[in-house]
């Protein structure tokens, strides 16, 4: 079987310049794209659709999860891509591969955007001067 669920789709109807009168009714037809290849009405929103479309479902983020929050670290492996992951004395540091949808449950652990836990491991610790 084919797993064509998760392909991304875009309905687009050509030949719009064709059509008696305005295209506007056409794109009424749920989510179906009128465009004309031929004039090149309707082809910046079939851009814009399909730039959309193939954004990634996943957003990468680097995560500091303390050893009492074990389940967060199973959550991780069990619904993200973990790419990479170093063992601390005060927990795991991990980059992971996530859902979109699962992003607000790991705000609390964020420790930096694009930043790796093996980065984090090996920068010097900073002092503060007072």
């Amino acid at each position: 079987e084919l797993d064509v669920q998760a392909t991304p789709a875009l309905l687009v109807l050509n030949k719009i310049d064709r059509l008696d009168g305005p295209s506007a009714p056409v794109a009424v037809r749920g989510s179906a794209l009128p465009i004309s290849a031929e004039t090149g009405e309707g082809v910046e929103a079939l851009l814009e659709a399909i730039e959309l479309a193939l954004r990634p479902v996943t957003v990468t983020h680097t995560l500091k999860i303390p050893y009492r929050d074990g389940s967060i670290l199973a959550l991780l492996y069990e619904h993200g891509r973990v790419l990479q992951r170093e063992d601390a004395p005060d927990g795991s540091l991990v980059e992971v591969e996530l859902p979109r949808h699962l992003a607000g449950l790991v705000v609390p652990y964020q420790v930096a955007s694009h930043a790796s836990p093996t980065r984090l491991l090996k920068a010097p610790a900073r002092r503060s001067v007072r």
